[in-house]
């Protein structure tokens, strides 16, 4: 897939209709939207976002920009965190928690295989089939814009992408003038269920100091888009 500067477009995959919204709400979670710059990114390499409840990571890398779930098919760690490795001549991340490695272009889960009856033989890589949702990521007069896939197929990252797995972590206020701190996932017991909650009150003092700033979904700086 090509990068353009002006416009990119890469498909993804889409999770089946959640039977609790309707029409129109389900049509409205997969609108896009702006998640910040291109000049941002293209310095960091890697952002995080939420698109419609839904928390997702968007890496730039060797001209490209991915976007897929957030938290790891496998447990649900923090794939924001990983490194980037290529592995049989495809870019993937891995999960810093158990070493998975997943494709950025496609979502696949890879993994070494060897035949035990071949003393000979050598490991070769290969494919799990898709097991990380991918998103759409579209680059408009550089903003970057994420839309949830809409691939009526089950994904295994969607178990905690959805419902309560996603509500592992938990959100702060980083000032009175607006803007949240995200205490991640990778700070807790990986069991721990907590809600997402809002605290009024000033950051407190205790939290670690490898917090990271939240993505607003309404960005000064991004434009709406229909």
């Amino acid at each position: 897939m090509q990068h353009s500067p002006k416009s990119s477009v890469f498909r993804g995959f889409r999770p089946s209709m959640d039977p609790g919204l309707s029409e129109q709400d389900d049509e409205k979670k997969y609108t896009s939207v702006c998640v910040g710059r291109e000049d941002d990114i293209r310095k960091s390499e890697r952002m995080t976002a939420v698109v419609h409840d839904r928390e997702v990571v968007i890496f730039y890398h060797k001209g490209e920009y991915h976007a897929m779930d957030i938290r790891c098919y496998h447990s649900g760690g923090p794939l924001h965190l990983g490194e980037i490795e290529d592995f049989n001549g495809q870019s993937c991340i891995v999960c810093p928690w158990h070493k998975y490695k997943i494709t950025l272009a496609t979502g696949e889960g890879l993994y070494q295989s060897i035949n035990p009856k071949d003393p000979s033989a050598r490991p070769k890589w290969c494919s799990k089939g898709v097991k990380q949702r991918i998103h759409t990521v579209t680059v408009d007069n550089g903003n970057i814009y994420v839309t949830l896939s809409k691939e009526p197929f089950k994904c295994d990252s969607d178990f905690y992408a959805t419902g309560e797995f996603k509500r592992t972590c938990v959100w702060f206020p980083a000032s009175l003038s607006g803007g949240f701190w995200r205490l991640d996932t990778l700070f807790w017991p990986r069991d721990l269920l907590l809600p997402t909650v809002q605290c009024t009150g000033p950051l407190p003092s205790s939290l670690p100091q490898t917090v990271e700033p939240a993505p607003s979904q309404e960005d000064a700086s991004c434009p709406a888009r229909n």
